[in-house]
């Protein structure tokens, strides 16, 4: 751990939109450093390494939130507020006519493509076009993830049964929606990433 090179980062003021851009341009800071709050000997060697003064907590929920129902993702929230600095919950889809009609195109594009990549392999080419099987569940499967993805309205509300509180304050910068709850700030912002009908969501929190 200790020849690895970290590179701190901070969210700025500018918002939701710079951190995606230096989650996407993450291979030109280097290599990471990663302790881990639950793998034995990492504490030590956090502070070993000089971590635990300048170090935050930071929590990636990616394409992974949406699989929570509201009791447990009050609780995984709750531990989120309570034990970290910042966190983003990103998701490739959302519930708008859009995202589930390209949800359902999914079937009959692996029918036009998985002969292209797996004409070597038997079996599934088998359960693409003799049974339809992986067709269907990969469809299936983006379609339920569509209708189980929350808004950032419906996330803020988890966040506000954590807390307790209604919003004290809500606007709008130039980024995407922009609120504030207790000591912390949250912002969202949408953003395309297959043309044309699929987006990305991305919830994104800081304290204060």
């Amino acid at each position: 751990m200790d020849d690895l090179q970290h590179e701190s980062f901070s969210p700025s003021q500018e918002g939701t939109r710079k951190y995606l851009r230096v989650i996407a341009n993450v291979h030109e800071h280097g290599r990471f450093s990663v302790i881990s709050a639950t793998t034995t000997g990492d504490k030590a060697a956090a502070l070993k390494a000089g971590y635990e003064s300048k170090s935050k907590v930071f929590r990636l929920f990616c394409l992974s939130f949406h699989h929570f129902d509201d009791p447990t993702a009050r609780r995984v929230l709750k531990s989120t507020l309570e034990t970290s600095d910042a966190f983003a919950i990103i998701e490739l889809q959302d519930r708008r006519i859009g995202s589930l009609f390209l949800m359902l195109l999914e079937f009959w594009l692996l029918l036009a493509i998985t002969v292209l990549w797996f004409w070597h392999d038997q079996l599934h080419l088998l359960l693409t076009y003799g049974l339809p099987i992986l067709p269907f569940v990969h469809s299936f499967d983006g379609f339920v993830s569509c209708l189980r993805t929350r808004t950032f309205d419906e996330t803020l509300r988890l966040v506000e049964d954590v807390q307790g509180v209604q919003s004290n304050m809500h606007g709008n910068d130039s980024n995407g929606d922009v609120t504030q709850r207790k000591s912390w700030q949250f912002s969202h912002v949408r953003a395309l990433h297959t043309w044309p009908l699929g987006y990305m969501e991305v919830t994104f929190g800081r304290r204060d």
